[in-house]
């Protein structure tokens, strides 16, 4: 049985619409202004792929989350965010206040636009991950 690939989380998401480069809870969360949940991150795999890691519900998407890489399901890859971009059916703007952010087009387009940032920094070598490798 194959393991996940290696890889490190690279960025944070909270129901309050914030976002971190560590994961922040507690004292050290109040101390950078975050008060909402964890709701997701984005991880990067040893081989250079970006996905979003959900952490409370999904939208359900054509793509297929089977492959020989034993990527886990709860992992959205770039061409599901856009599919949730195009097609999400709601797009209420107090959604990512409330903690609906999975309904909150305002949230998957921040989600692409980052995994696109991120993927430029890559390939121009200008990436550090800030997190150790893990899996």
């Amino acid at each position: 049985m194959k393991d996940f690939p290696r890889c490190t989380t690279i960025k944070y998401y909270y129901s309050d619409k914030t976002t971190s480069n560590t994961f922040l809870f507690g004292e050290s969360a109040k101390k950078n202004n975050i008060y909402g949940n964890l709701i997701g991150s984005l991880v990067l795999t040893e081989d250079g792929v970006i996905y979003l890691n959900l952490h409370q519900g999904t939208i359900i998407t054509p793509d297929s989350y089977r492959d020989d890489r034993c990527i886990p399901m709860e992992w959205i890859t770039q061409r599901a965010i856009k599919y949730a971009i195009d097609y999400q059916p709601y797009d209420f703007d107090d959604t990512w206040l409330r903690g609906y952010s999975m309904y909150s087009k305002d949230f998957w387009q921040l989600t692409y636009k980052d995994i696109r940032d991120f993927k430029i920094k890559i390939s121009l070598n200008e990436f550090e991950p800030i997190n150790e490798w893990w899996g």
